[in-house]
């Protein structure tokens, strides 16, 4: 698959050039926002435990969204969300 490489480009998903060559096996760099946090990631940014976030988060306001079915769901948080929430929790002076 050594002949399969596609010369610089733009990478469509970010709107930036890319970097190097790419091949079927290597990826071309294109670094893309994340839409989505995961549990663990939204616990680490609002400074709270993981039981928290599954406990306390939706009760609160965020809501959560579920990818997959089955015991392979993902449970993740949109991070605009998020953020929004973190501003509306700030005391009045």
């Amino acid at each position: 698959m050594r002949g399969l490489t596609k010369p610089e480009g733009r990478c469509e998903a970010a709107g930036h050039q890319g970097a190097g060559l790419w091949s079927f096996t290597q990826a071309p760099e294109c670094h893309v926002t994340p839409q989505f946090m995961d549990v663990k990631s939204t616990a680490t940014y609002l400074n709270m435990s993981v039981q928290w976030v599954y406990r306390e988060a939706p009760r609160l306001g965020l809501t959560p969204y579920k990818f997959g079915a089955g015991r392979n769901a993902k449970i993740q948080f949109k991070v605009s969300d998020v953020q929004a929430w973190v501003k509306q929790q700030r005391l009045s002076s």
